[in-house]
């Protein structure tokens, strides 16, 4: 089950997907939440071709585990999906299934999401 509504033109699939899980040897930035990935850290690299464009991204371990649960295939869209899915959704979900990591970086995504909703609450009250 998805929880994604990510929407794109027409039926576009990728024509090439493939992930491995590798360590860091330099600092990287996570292209779904924009985080730092340390040197050291194990991340998974994503290369794929969508619409005839060849393209990679990186993605932290927190963000890996909230997308096992989410499965949301736009890369780097995962922060904005997740939000949009407790702004506009009924704010449950099923997130049992993350480990530490992932508990971690959903705590930061629920942060983001209460500052967001609070300054919209702030501004229909004035």
């Amino acid at each position: 089950m998805s929880l994604c509504e990510c929407e794109y033109d027409g039926d576009a699939q990728p024509t090439l997907w493939r992930e491995t899980v590798r360590s860091a040897r330099k600092n990287h930035r996570c292209d779904d939440c924009g985080g730092l990935i340390p040197s050291g850290q194990k991340y998974k690299r994503i290369d794929y071709k969508w619409e005839g464009e060849f393209d990679s991204c990186k993605v932290c371990i927190g963000c890996q585990e909230i997308r096992k649960v989410f499965s949301c295939p736009a890369v780097g869209d995962l922060k904005r999906a997740v939000l949009d899915e407790l702004y506009e959704g009924d704010g449950d979900l099923p997130l049992v299934d993350l480990g530490p990591a992932g508990s971690a970086k959903m705590d930061e995504f629920l942060a983001a999401y209460e500052t967001l909703h609070g300054q919209e609450s702030e501004a229909v009250a004035s």
